[in-house]
């Protein structure tokens, strides 16, 4: 198997063969990743809401309302860009 940065075809063998893709590809999807995980204005408007909608939640003693503030919450981008770094 190639290294992230080599230029060329990426193959795994065995039952992860249709994982398999190309490099530039792989570079331009680590790009997009790392753009959208950089902190934005409406990164942080929506993590401000998601704590609001949890804490109103917590106070009306409601799950769905804490359920929905994790659904709101913009922390998987950041999680996924992790190993890009």
């Amino acid at each position: 198997m190639q290294g992230w940065g080599e230029v060329g075809e990426i193959n795994l063998s065995g039952a992860f063969k249709w994982l398999s893709t190309s490099a530039p590809r792989l570079e331009r999807v680590t790009e997009e990743i790392r753009y959208w995980s950089d902190p934005k204005a409406s990164f942080y408007a929506l993590l401000m809401s998601a704590c609001l909608i949890a804490s109103f939640g917590l106070i009306a003693n409601s799950a769905a309302v804490v359920i929905g503030a994790i659904l709101v919450c913009p922390l998987m981008t950041p999680m996924l860009s992790t190993p890009c770094l």
